[in-house]
């Protein structure tokens, strides 16, 4: 090789160790970058040491010992001093190459046979390599400071502060979840509540109530109850009032509230009950009946009872005053109410219709009219009179049972008692063809006769 392809190799050399300080002091703390390959093997850059440091030093595991923590910023050291030693190889790896080249430099420079190029390849690439000396004892100082640093600050073993950094971590991980619960699915770093003191799981679990050290560790103990020398206790419903009086003034109360309600009309009167009526009297202690019958509003008739002392009454002998039934069909079945003349004539001259189209049980008030199934039901149905038993109906009652033409067949039955067909004898349920008409009269309580048109 030619003296130029020396300084070239050497200049090559020089800026490599160069690039390697300058990556080293430059590097990023974490990624691509972070790791620096060297001769020696790889390191770390100072940005990622000092993170390492850092993060040694805020984990949870510094709250949980402080020699973790210590431990972890020692290796941080560690990491930082390989760092330096790298660094000071890959300086003096390129003082040793630049001396190099300053060597071939003045070998050019003392050789006439070089030439003028060889003399002007060798004065620059000297130069460069002054540069590149610069470069690297920069890169190196600022390498040598970090380390001091990371070094500094791991000897002084600041486990507080490392513990304080790891708490304040650990505070910001917490989710509170509110009071237990036996159905809740916990993971670590749920915080809960429980019987007045709160807990933080240090492990997944489901109903395992705290306190349980294998999955839960204290928050805030609860406080002791405090002795209450000077408080009032619920307990004691007010007895340890300092000054009852004192008290009842503040309440706004008066002489009253410490009276008998005997010996008082009302708190706000403040007389006692000498004048006053009481209710065991009755309202014989009125002063004067006369005005309290006025004052209600009651008239005279309230005292004396006469009927010619009553206002508005109706003249005797008229249907108001027989409390008359209007009603036509006399349906109320009322033991005292009396039936207008009206209403008399109108339920003697008619016989009211009760209409089925369905199977149908007779009731008391069936008595006197007639029960017609119509012609719009074509169906066979049953007509029953109910027992004496159910329904006592009267001695001469009498229940008309009309078929409509077109209608289904009638059977007209009874229940329990008897029914016998006049003429025949014959006992039984009856049948009532299409435009047939038979009535059925009660003779005995648990005997009906029935005739009619259409009857078999």
């Amino acid at each position: 090789m030619t003296i130029k392809d020396d300084l070239l190799a050497a200049t090559a050399k020089a800026g490599a160790a160069a690039r390697i300080l300058h990556d080293v002091a430059n590097g990023p703390a974490s990624g691509p970058g972070s790791t620096i390959v060297t001769g020696a093997g790889a390191v770390k850059s100072l940005a990622r040491a000092v993170g390492d440091l850092e993060e040694a030093a805020t984990g949870s595991a510094a709250v949980a010992a402080a020699a973790a923590a210590q431990a972890a910023a020692d290796k941080a050291a560690a990491d930082a001093s390989a760092t330096v030693a790298a660094a000071s190889s890959a300086t003096a790896t390129t003082q040793a190459d630049i001396a190099t080249t300053q060597a071939a430099a003045a070998s050019v420079s003392s050789s006439s046979a070089a030439g003028h190029d060889s003399t002007a390849a060798a004065s620059a690439a000297a130069a460069r390599a002054d540069r590149l000396l610069c470069d690297a004892d920069v890169a190196s100082t600022a390498a040598n400071a970090a380390a001091t640093s990371a070094l500094a600050a791991a000897a002084a073993g600041d486990a507080a502060s490392a513990a304080a950094s790891a708490e304040a971590a650990i505070v910001a991980k917490i989710n509170w979840r509110g009071t237990w619960s036996g159905v809740a699915e916990y993971g670590t770093h749920d915080a809960v509540a429980l019987s007045g003191a709160s807990y933080i799981a240090i492990a997944p679990n489901t109903n395992q109530p705290p306190p349980n050290a294998t999955c839960w560790d204290v928050l805030a103990a609860k406080g002791a109850n405090g002795s209450g020398a000077g408080d009032m206790l619920g307990a004691n419903n007010l007895s340890d009032v300092a000054d009852p009086a004192a008290a009842r003034t503040n309440l706004g109360l008066g002489t009253a509230a410490t009276t008998a309600a005997a010996a008082y009309a009302t708190a706000a009167q403040g007389a006692t009950a000498d004048s006053a009526a009481q209710k065991s009297a009755n309202l014989s202690d009125l002063t004067d009946k006369t005005s309290a019958r006025t004052n209600l509003g009651i008239a005279t008739v309230g005292n004396t009872g006469a009927y010619a002392d009553l206002t508005g009454k109706p003249a005797l002998g008229t249907a108001a005053a027989l409390n008359a039934d209007a009603d036509a069909t006399l349906a109320s079945n009322s033991d005292s109410a009396l039936p207008s003349q009206k209403a008399v004539k109108t339920y003697v001259a008619t016989v009211p219709q009760n209409s089925r189209s369905a199977a149908y049980t007779t009731v008391l008030t069936d008595a006197g009219k007639h029960i017609l199934h119509p012609s719009a039901d074509s169906a066979a149905r049953t007509i029953t009179i109910d027992s004496n038993a159910n329904v006592a109906y009267p001695i001469g009652t009498a229940i008309t049972f009309v078929n409509q033409h077109g209608a289904g067949i009638v059977t007209i039955a009874i229940a329990g008692d008897t029914l016998r067909l006049a003429g025949a004898g014959s006992t039984g349920a009856r049948t009532l063809a299409a435009d047939g008409m038979a009535t059925a009269l009660k003779i005995a309580s648990t005997e009906w006769i029935i005739s009619g048109t259409g009857l078999t």
